[in-house]
């Protein structure tokens, strides 16, 4: 954060010259062109956190679309068996398969933040 203060001290005041006076943007003009090109080597590690935490979030939303699958077109599975069990009225069934569907999610919830700390260990704990 006070990297970014500190170059939007710098650079927005310098843009503003840049935009006004033709004469500092054709100073300043080289410079930028060639920073422009040089490789942002904190870039990727600043956004690893970011883009592992995606696959989990939707591994959450393919555990639910598993489910709800199964629980309209499927003959066998997690969604089926609840079904299942709700037409037999198995409730001790029903919450069994409620409390795996649980338990797998935070089972792999759990695994890929142990993968997350292990490759990104620079990165806060989400």
């Amino acid at each position: 954060m006070s990297g970014f203060i500190i170059a939007s001290i710098f650079a927005v005041p310098l843009g503003i010259l840049m935009g006004g006076f033709k004469i500092v943007e054709a100073t300043l003009e080289p410079v930028t062109n060639f920073v422009r090109y040089l490789p942002v080597s904190v870039l990727i590690p600043a956004r690893l956190p970011g883009v592992m935490d995606t696959p989990r979030v939707t591994l959450g939303w393919a555990w639910t679309y598993l489910v709800v699958a199964e629980l309209v077109a499927a003959n066998k599975g997690l969604g089926y068996f609840i079904l299942n069990s709700m037409r037999g009225l198995f409730t001790d069934q029903i919450f069994l398969g409620i409390m795996v569907i649980g338990l797998l999610g935070l089972i792999t919830d759990h695994l890929f933040k142990l993968m997350r700390n292990w490759l990104l260990p620079w990165a806060a704990n989400p």
